[in-house]
């Protein structure tokens, strides 16, 4: 900016002058604005009396070396003290000058305003009076050096940048939409409330859940619920297998039958069977959620069965003095062991009172599932009494529409059972029905019915018992070949027990 020619006064008189300004700025404007008005001051202004705006100027009341410019300054602005010491009078030029400076430098370095929009705008700060008890001297020289200074503070102070406007937080009001607080929630939440997802507020009691019922003693009732029972009935038993580890069948549940030779002291189990059933792991135990019944070729030392000393083992396991049932929808899903002649799996129950007081077969045998080695795309499902038992049961095998091996996958061997009828299935697929007398045979539908001789005796309206089992030999499969391959396992998903309210 252009500084006017300066007036005779003393240099001190204009550093003074300049240096109180500049610290007395402090309320409606800064340190950079008052060094411009009074550096204006000190040059005067050319050819005007004019009073000049008196926005914000501090000076002291201190006396002036200049009585007629401290007159005129004291009709432009009022003053406030500053307590602020004048230097001494015979201050040399020199020493003025570098006070000067350092005011300068003080001013400026504190700037937060545009020096020429202070200096020349409207509003501009009025000249500052000059300040009392300085001693007056030759200011030609002086005062010229101190003005350069000042034009050279100022266009310093021109190059910085414009100052931020002071920002003002606004006062925050709360959302609209907060939710209200939550009241304290007990330490039990009982099943019947429900709470809406969105406002978090308890639903009315009128539209509240119904209480649940408590959960199934077994891990079934879910998998069931889930599923879906078959039409009409409810579960009353079930096993699952899914032991967390390898674990035996649960013993609350299910016997490990072991030897070969079975209840009624019969031989090979009164089948010819070459196996010797044990309770090991090596051929029961439950694993990755199935039941595993494996034959394995071992010929272990110390075991004997009927025809000298063991060959194989395997497993077997029922469910007598546990868990017996009469009527209802009984069933299990299995695998059944891939093709190997003399093998023999089994899904079968039998009579609740075998052997004593009632023997084999016045004690009845219902055979939901057998399948040999040989013949892996057929399956059977008998029943074996008195008067039709062995090769004389009432049985009728099933084969799968595209005649592929059970083997292949798991399927489900069932049974449909109430008093005079057994029904048979495979995969829902019923293929067989049985009546005590033909004037039942409305209850078989589609499926042909079936009855048991004249003369003899039905003897499944009583409890029955469960059993699993994969033998090796007989009298049926024969025995195993050089090409049946050992181990052979038979998996059990799970068994399930439904009957009708």
């Amino acid at each position: 900016m252009a500084i006017a020619t300066p007036a005779k006064r003393s240099a001190a008189s204009v550093l003074l002058s300049i240096w109180l300004a500049a610290c007395g700025a402090g309320t409606g404007g800064s340190r950079a604005t008052a060094l411009a008005t009074a550096a204006d001051s000190a040059a005067g202004p050319a050819d005007s009396g004019a009073p000049q705006p008196t926005d914000v100027v501090e000076t002291s009341d201190v006396d002036t070396p200049a009585p007629e410019a401290a007159a005129a300054a004291a009709d432009a602005a009022p003053t406030r003290p500053v307590d602020v010491a004048a230097p001494d009078a015979a201050s040399t030029d020199a020493a003025a000058k570098d006070v000067a400076t350092t005011a300068i430098a003080d001013a400026a370095a504190v700037s937060d305003v545009d020096v020429h929009d202070a200096a020349e705008g409207p509003d501009a700060a009025a000249p500052a009076p000059a300040p009392a008890d300085v001693a007056t001297g030759e200011a030609d020289a002086g005062a010229a050096d101190v003005l350069d200074l000042v034009d050279t503070a100022v266009a310093d102070l021109d190059q910085l940048p414009p100052p931020l406007p002071d920002v003002v937080a606004p006062d925050l009001a709360p959302p609209p939409d907060v939710a209200p607080a939550l009241p304290d929630l007990p330490d039990v939440v009982e099943a019947a409330e429900l709470v809406d997802p969105v406002t978090l507020d308890v639903a009315p009691g009128a539209d509240a859940a119904p209480e649940l019922p408590e959960p199934a003693s077994d891990a079934a009732a879910d998998a069931v619920a889930e599923a879906g029972a078959p039409g009409g009935y409810q579960l009353v038993w079930s096993d699952e297998f899914d032991a967390p580890v390898a674990l035996p069948p649960d013993p609350t549940r299910w016997n490990i039958d072991v030897g070969n030779d079975g209840p009624g002291a019969e031989l090979g189990w009164g089948n010819d069977e070459l196996e010797f059933y044990t309770a090991g792991a090596e051929n029961v135990r439950q694993e990755g959620g199935f039941l595993l019944l494996t034959a394995r070729k071992d010929n272990v030392a110390g075991l004997t069965c009927w025809n000298g000393p063991c060959a194989y083992t395997s497993g077997r396991i029922n469910t007598q003095g546990k868990f017996a049932v009469q009527y209802g929808r009984i069933e299990a899903r299995i695998q059944v062991p891939g093709a190997g002649k003399g093998l023999w799996p089994a899904w079968w129950l039998l009579g609740h009172d075998f052997p004593i007081p009632t023997d084999w077969p016045a004690c009845g045998e219902i055979d939901v599932m057998e399948t040999v080695g040989s013949e892996p795309s057929s399956v059977s499902g008998t029943l074996h009494g008195p008067g039709y038992s062995d090769d004389s049961g009432i049985t009728q095998a099933y084969s799968r529409p595209d005649k592929a091996s059970f083997a292949n996958d798991f399927h489900i061997y069932a049974i449909e059972w109430q008093q005079g009828v057994v029904r048979f299935l495979v995969d829902d697929m019923p293929y067989q029905c049985v009546v005590a007398d033909l004037a039942l045979s409305a209850q078989c539908g589609d499926v042909p019915a079936k009855t048991i001789p004249a003369g003899t005796q039905w003897v499944f309206d009583q409890p029955f018992y469960l059993v699993l089992n994969l033998a090796v030999g007989g009298s049926w499969p024969g025995s195993p070949s050089s090409f049946t391959v050992f181990p052979a396992e038979m998996r059990v998903d799970w068994v399930r027990v439904y009957q009708k309210p």
